[in-house]
């Protein structure tokens, strides 16, 4: 079996993996740079976090928000219409208690094992 390893740093790995998996989900470029931002958001405070609950409601915080949206160059009125939008695109979810989340599917992993079958 052939293997294929790319390398970087956390930014660059976070980058190349939102490009990959992103692009099914149909999100546009500015979606894409505050899925971005809410990814990076998660790995720094998943080191110090336990609580997935408390860790989402701080990635979501109105800190990072306000951060988020003067890092992208958006308004107010636009964080809701693109939120509104990633909430549709199921890039981001709603839980129970109304805590915003990002999709597992995009949230960066380590290692990826693809198999392809070829059927005749």
């Amino acid at each position: 079996m052939k293997s294929y390893n790319i390398k970087g740093d956390r930014d660059k790995h976070v980058e190349l993996y939102l490009k990959m998996f992103s692009s099914g989900f149909g999100v546009t470029e500015k979606e894409f740079n505050v899925l971005k931002f809410f990814v990076q958001a998660y790995f720094e405070y998943r080191s110090k976090v336990n609580d997935p609950l408390l860790l989402w409601e701080m990635v979501f915080s109105a800190k990072t928000v306000k951060n988020m949206k003067s890092s992208v160059g958006i308004s107010t009125s636009h964080w809701a219409n693109v939120k509104g939008s990633m909430i549709k695109k199921n890039v981001f979810k709603v839980h129970e208690e109304d805590t915003l989340y990002i999709n597992d599917l995009l949230i960066p992993v380590e290692e990826i094992k693809f198999n392809f079958i070829i059927t005749d």
